[in-house]
């Protein structure tokens, strides 16, 4: 066996351990297991396809993000700010005051729908940070190749 098949295989076992995550990223994105599935799979086959050029990192998982967020069903712009005028009115769901003193606390369903109104790549930011426990010089690395 090459050196280059052994670090082919390498490649392939370090991306797989990553596989969990990805789709757990891809599923949050979408809330769809069927396009967690496709986007998974075509971000493990983009980084197969390139895997010459990644071989070089000590650490798989910013590349396969990268793709990841790439294969993404939707447009973003990572270099514009997102501005107040951007989030239609319709799309929040302000919550009363006389709602959280009478319950005390504030329900999570209340914190899942805030979050799930924010514009999208705000969410994967908080996503990779919180869940994925990526650091913000890794989320920048991650925005800017995709």
């Amino acid at each position: 066996m090459s050196i280059k098949t052994n670090k082919a295989q390498g490649y392939i076992l370090d991306a797989i351990g990553h596989l969990d995550a990805i789709w757990r990223t891809a599923t949050w994105i979408t809330s769809s297991e069927i396009e967690a599935e496709k986007l998974t799979e075509d971000a493990f086959k983009e980084a197969y396809r390139n895997r010459e050029n990644s071989m070089a990192g000590p650490d798989i998982r910013i590349p396969l993000f990268q793709i990841l967020i790439k294969a993404c069903p939707f447009n973003h712009d990572w270099d514009r700010p997102v501005a107040v005028s951007d989030i239609a009115e319709n799309d929040y769901q302000p919550v009363h005051n006389e709602i959280l003193s009478q319950v005390g606390i504030i329900p999570p369903e209340f914190i899942t729908s805030a979050i799930r109104n924010l514009p999208l790549e705000i969410r994967i930011v908080m996503f990779l940070s919180t869940i994925e426990k990526f650091s913000y010089s890794e989320i920048a690395q991650i925005s800017a190749g995709s």
